[in-house]
């Protein structure tokens, strides 16, 4: 179970990587060549895609329209950020927990937030 957040800056930032990290899995699943299984994964990317996109949005507008939230923001990616790699199969070791970091790092950057080792 994963804990709630207690703020908006939360809510977006954990949103955010626990939804990513999601999608970045379920590309992976599509890399299985099974026809069955892309076409599920697909319609749950289209159907996800809109709350990755808000979360997203959420967590870009709180940073730019305040930039002293980016220690509380570092704060908060500290807490979520392992949580949501346990959304990856490998327990978010690998070349997917790579593929997550790398997904996130500009986002992050732009609040002014360094994306976590994926090796640790």
């Amino acid at each position: 179970t994963l804990p709630s957040p207690g703020t908006w800056l939360e809510s977006a930032v954990a949103g955010y990587l626990v939804d990513r990290a999601a999608a970045v899995q379920l590309l992976e699943y599509k890399k299985l060549g099974d026809a069955r299984l892309s076409g599920v994964v697909q319609q749950i990317l289209e159907h996800e895609h809109e709350h990755q996109a808000a979360a997203e949005t959420a967590l870009l507008d709180e940073c730019r329209r305040n930039p002293s939230v980016s220690k509380d923001a570092a704060r908060h990616v500290a807490r979520w950020y392992p949580l949501a790699l346990g959304v990856l199969d490998g327990v978010g070791t690998g070349p997917v927990a790579v593929a997550f970091a790398d997904s996130v790092r500009a986002t992050l950057a732009e609040c002014g937030v360094p994306a976590p080792d994926p090796a640790t």
